[in-house]
């Protein structure tokens, strides 16, 4: 748990509603609180969120609609 809300730090997710929406959003299923995790579930958020802090825009360069033209 220590590590997944080190990455949440990190990754910007300082409130606690952003974070339980970014857990919901990567186990597929709605959590109101950090104790309704599964082992399993915190080692697939903590993949997401290195996954996230090494390719923050997926790969892109820049978020989505920030773009020329936009």
């Amino acid at each position: 748990a220590k590590r997944m809300f080190a990455l949440m730090g990190e990754a910007g997710f300082t409130a606690k509603d952003k974070r339980l929406e970014y857990c919901e959003m990567v186990v597929g299923r709605p959590v109101g609180s950090s104790t309704e995790l599964t082992d399993a579930d915190a080692v697939a958020i903590i993949r997401a969120l290195e996954d996230d802090l090494q390719n923050p825009f997926g790969g892109r360069e820049e978020p989505a609609g920030q773009g020329e033209g936009q």
